[in-house]
């Protein structure tokens, strides 16, 4: 039997067809919707990825079978990455409730398997990657669905939303997202990207797309009025400015854009946005409820925390007394801060392999930032 042909995976339909998947699957998550079903946005677009996941799955093995193991480059990255896994596994087996850490609140769907689809999904875009064509495909494709949310965010603002929704999406859009914190998080990594596409991509026809993608952002954060979207912007901005001046210097191109950012602010502080920050605040009472609470179920367990997606499980052991005069008794899920999230669910060895990971990703794009831009070597 002759030898796996490992160079020729480069070629190879397998790995033209992980990449296909992978774009597909990422567009899905932005857009799909079941409008007929009793929760219309998490769970659909997690029977819609976890389809593609068995997909995958079967590509990259087909992939190993045919060319070897040495269609896994090999990255600093995998480590953070697998040691949260580990961890993912460790805390869904000693979790508060174990079919909630296994399968994810079922509002989340953001359990164990949530973080198996995940990991798939990095080691595909790991090993099929590897052309400028293919990250051009991944961006049109996700253009495109970034185009059709934000087109229908316009449509629920303008009051001419053809689904009845039970919340008033005229008032603060949510687009295909469900929940307007949902899209202002899908807004602020829209933002970095489209910014850094301006900032920094070759082909100028490129850098004008980013620019006008910035400030479709901009607009569309304006009346989505998530308060965590400026903070996200604030963060892109920093790196803006301090990934040239790191290297070679403030760069023209990075100035302008941070000039024209900052003639926008203004119109942002007149907006809805800015009126939500001016009469609430960067952080509510509602917010500093759900931190204590956090972090109250993170001193209770905090090596491995009450297990994935077990925050609604440990919060009302954990809630503070005025809790109730702020949030009333309604169920909660989520501690809006991943920090503090991690650390109640996966206790602070989750916490030290994320941070890690993301450490880890940032030095390796700020090594070599022409190979994240392009998608080239």
């Amino acid at each position: 039997m002759d030898a796996p042909d490992r160079d020729s995976f480069e070629d190879s339909p397998l790995r033209r067809a992980l990449v296909s998947l992978v774009a597909l699957k990422i567009a899905g998550l932005i857009l799909v919707v079941d409008v007929a079903g009793l929760q219309a946005f998490d769970l659909p677009k997690s029977q819609y990825s976890r389809a593609l996941e068995w997909l995958i799955v079967a590509l990259l093995a087909a992939a190993v079978l045919r060319h070897g193991w040495g269609v896994i480059p090999r990255s600093p990255l995998h480590w953070p990455v697998a040691a949260y896994l580990g961890v993912s596994v460790l805390a869904t087996a000693f979790a508060a409730d174990r079919y909630v850490a296994f399968f994810g609140d079922w509002e989340r769907y953001s359990g164990l398997t949530f973080t198996l689809d995940m990991a798939i999904l990095y080691l595909a875009v790991a090993c099929a990657f590897r052309r400028a064509q293919d990250w051009r495909l991944l961006g049109t494709v996700l253009g495109v669905a970034t185009v059709l949310a934000l087109a229908y965010a316009l449509v629920q603002r303008a009051g001419a939303d053809p689904i009845a929704w039970t919340s008033r999406s005229d008032q603060r859009p949510f687009s295909t997202f469900g929940q307007p914190d949902h899209f202002g998080h899908f807004l602020s990594l829209t933002f970095g990207l489209t910014v850094g596409l301006a900032a920094f991509a070759r082909p100028p026809s490129v850098r004008v797309l980013g620019a006008i993608g910035a400030l479709a952002v901009v607009a569309t954060a304006a009346f989505v009025a998530t308060r965590g979207t400026l903070l996200g912007m604030a963060a892109v901005l920093g790196v803006l400015v301090a990934t040239p001046l790191l290297r070679r210097g403030l760069s023209v191109r990075v100035a302008l854009i941070v000039v024209m950012l900052a003639v926008l602010a203004p119109i942002l502080l007149l907006s809805p946005l800015g009126d939500r920050v001016r009469t609430e605040g960067m952080v509510d009472r509602t917010r500093l409820v759900l931190f204590e609470g956090a972090a109250g179920a993170f001193l209770a367990r905090p090596l491995l925390g009450y297990g994935p997606d077990n925050f609604g499980v440990a919060f009302p052991s954990h809630r503070p007394a005025r809790s109730a005069d702020i949030i009333g008794e309604v169920g909660v899920n989520a501690a809006h801060d991943w920090v503090l999230q991690t650390a109640a669910t996966a206790g602070i060895l989750g916490l030290v392999a994320l941070v890690a990971a993301i450490l880890t990703a940032t030095a390796l794009a700020a090594m070599r930032p022409s190979s994240i831009v392009s998608g080239g070597e």
